[in-house]
């Protein structure tokens, strides 16, 4: 039944007036999976290095503190990008989408992955430089800095095996 739902309203945004146009453009679900996929490598990247350097696995001299500022702006960035490139996408193709079982596990993951970013940025804020003079991450930070790296990893698994789960 759901399945049904989002063909439906992938048959509606279809005939929208602005999804033919973008599928009139030549060159413009490549290009915009290029910036779609820079905005990924700029968020798993980012939320890497910290996500490592809270289970102590890098550069353990720069404070925790410090690191979560300079990556607070790019990761944040990197997600409204992600937001408008993947809607930009929606818009030319939904049918490929919106009914792909793959496509609704990955939003579910970055929906999960989101909220879980929140929470620890702001625990970064507001714990981390108790956490740097004390020179150890609480168990419940480090997990979920764990569970984030598989995360995101299953996200960017699934971003690409939505190509291929129609055959």
């Amino acid at each position: 039944m759901f399945v049904e739902q989002m063909q439906r309203v992938s048959a509606w945004i279809i005939a929208t007036p602005a999804s033919q146009a973008v599928q009139a453009l030549d060159g413009y679900v490549p290009a915009t999976q290029s910036v779609h996929i820079l905005a990924i490598a700029v968020v798993v990247a980012t939320t890497t290095m910290m996500n490592l350097r809270l289970l102590g696995l890098m550069n353990r001299s720069l404070p925790i503190a410090v690191l979560g500022e300079r990556l607070r702006r790019p990761v944040w960035i990197a997600l409204a990008v992600l937001l408008i490139s993947g809607l930009a996408l929606l818009l030319a193709e939904p049918e490929r989408s919106l009914a792909s079982q793959v496509f609704q596990l990955k939003m579910l993951l970055l929906a999960t992955a989101c909220v879980l970013v929140v929470r620890q940025q702001k625990a970064i804020r507001t714990q981390a430089p108790e956490w740097d003079s004390l020179g150890a991450v609480p168990l419940a930070v480090r997990v979920p800095a764990a569970f984030l790296l598989g995360i995101w990893s299953c996200i960017v698994f699934a971003g690409r095996w939505i190509a291929y789960a129609q055959y």
